[in-house]
């Protein structure tokens, strides 16, 4: 239960630095995310190592890549038919999903630099929260109650991005904290099954990938 605080704690710090609307963009803005990520990662690589699980967290089986694909478009499906019904439904609420594109895509990088990014905090991410967090929570509450308590802690360390993205007129932003949640519920039933990290590495990253790729057109 630590680890979970200590973890929803750090993340939420550093979304509330980095997602400030003057570094949308910015080197810094990366690394105010990445940095943070780097040291809960060091953290859950030793927790992982002490308690000898590290080597099968990461075990690659046949099927990973399938798993990992599908969960993705699971993901995007849930994501698309949220935007069509409920942000396209009402046009004052595109200003929460435009100042998500800009905060991630002014001075946009390029796909492969954009790739490397998304591949780096997906490995990150699960590492810390489907690694760490979510084994942490089981040893706590149980196989079945750790992965829908994971999931809100995920959600609830992007609660700051509410206000850091929020709009003037519409007032503040749940997308991420929402995706993040629906995101966070899909990756750690995915983990538990699993037993593993990769095919959550892989649904992490292409969810983030297209997500993205095809958010950043729409609304230039």
């Amino acid at each position: 239960m630590k680890i979970a605080a200590l973890v929803t704690a750090v993340v939420a710090a550093a979304l509330a630095f980095a997602f400030r609307a003057h570094l949308a963009g910015t080197p810094t803005m990366w690394l105010g995310v990445a940095v943070p990520y780097a040291a809960l990662s060091a953290l859950a690589v030793y927790r992982l190592y002490d308690d000898g699980t590290l080597l099968d967290a990461f075990k690659i089986r046949a099927g990973d890549v399938t798993l990992g694909v599908l969960t993705a478009g699971l993901i995007y499906a849930g994501a698309w038919a949220f935007e069509r019904f409920f942000i396209s439904a009402s046009a004052p609420r595109l200003a929460w999903l435009f100042r998500m594109a800009v905060q991630i895509g002014a001075g946009r990088p390029s796909p492969i630099y954009l790739g490397l990014i998304i591949i780096g905090l997906a490995v990150a991410e699960e590492l810390v929260w489907r690694g760490m967090v979510l084994g942490a929570l089981a040893e706590s509450f149980g196989t079945r109650r750790a992965a829908p308590f994971a999931a809100l802690a995920y959600a609830l360390a992007h609660v700051p991005s509410m206000f850091t993205l929020a709009d003037p007129d519409v007032g503040p932003n749940p997308l991420l904290v929402v995706a993040a949640f629906g995101c966070g519920l899909v990756w750690s039933f995915t983990a538990t099954l699993a037993g593993r990290l990769p095919p959550v590495i892989i649904s992490h990253a292409v969810f983030s990938y297209f997500a993205i790729e095809l958010l950043l057109p729409k609304l230039a």
